[in-house]
């Protein structure tokens, strides 16, 4: 699968470029990113994405975040942090209900879980639709939700 490079949260970080097939529950969504070598974004990784310029993309139905590519450059050297920019797509994927077990809001909403679990039944998220981004904790983690793997750059 292919990978972007990027930078978030002080880690350097390969991205692929497409999510895992289907939705996951929280438990599931970290066992399966385990499986393949990698893991979830962090929710401090998830808030550092939030934070980045993005736009919704009403034809693909999902939103583009503009990621740094490598550590930003300080002093005068900062005016080429833009040319170490990257593009990333985030499908609005919806949900899977974990009470009906049916999928809600595809191609209006993303909600991907993070590697982070808050406490009992919940977990964090980043949440986002043609709107705006928002970082979530109050979701119950039996809820399907879009994975998008990540793994640390040595």
């Amino acid at each position: 699968m292919k990978t972007k490079k990027i930078f978030l949260s002080g880690c350097r970080l390969l991205i692929d470029a497409e999510n895992m097939r289907g939705l996951y529950d929280f438990d599931t969504a970290n066992r399966r990113a385990k499986e393949c070598g990698k893991r979830l974004m962090t929710n401090r990784e998830q808030e550092s994405l939030s934070g980045c310029e993005n736009w919704w993309d009403s034809e693909l139905r999902g939103r583009w975040f503009r990621v740094p590519a490598r550590r930003p450059l300080k002093g005068i050297l900062r005016v080429f942090n833009r040319f170490f920019m990257v593009n990333v797509f985030l499908p609005a994927g919806g949900y899977r209900d974990y009470v009906t077990g049916m999928p809600d809001y595809v191609g209006d909403y993303g909600y991907y879980w993070s590697s982070s679990p808050c406490n009992g039944r919940i977990g964090h998220s980043l949440f986002f639709g043609y709107n705006g981004v928002r970082l979530l904790n109050v979701l119950n983690r039996s809820g399907e939700f879009s994975v998008r793997c990540v793994k640390d750059m040595e």
